[in-house]
């Protein structure tokens, strides 16, 4: 799951850079990537990326997997506020 989420925040910060689109690797899920990209906060984004970097990391010791990946998840929510943007269904 962590792994996904990572790689879910990288597509999202490329197309916020204006990065190589051929380097998506959701392009099934590209218009709800679009969606997210315009209104999420590229410095929470990275945060987050580090974050999940340190979370495997951590992962072979006593580490409450479940706790850290519900608080990863509120901070991606927090990451991609919802605004006024509609976002696909």
């Amino acid at each position: 799951m962590l792994a996904w989420l990572a790689r879910w925040i990288r597509d999202l910060i490329l197309l916020q850079i204006g990065g190589d689109r051929d380097q998506i690797l959701y392009l099934d899920d590209l218009t709800t990537l679009e969606a997210y990209a315009q209104q999420a906060n590229t410095d929470l984004l990275l945060e987050l990326l580090r974050e999940i970097e340190m979370t495997e990391q951590q992962a072979t010791r006593h580490l409450n997997l479940h706790m850290a990946l519900e608080m990863i998840l509120l901070r991606l929510r927090d990451a991609v506020a919802v605004s006024s943007v509609p976002l696909p269904a």
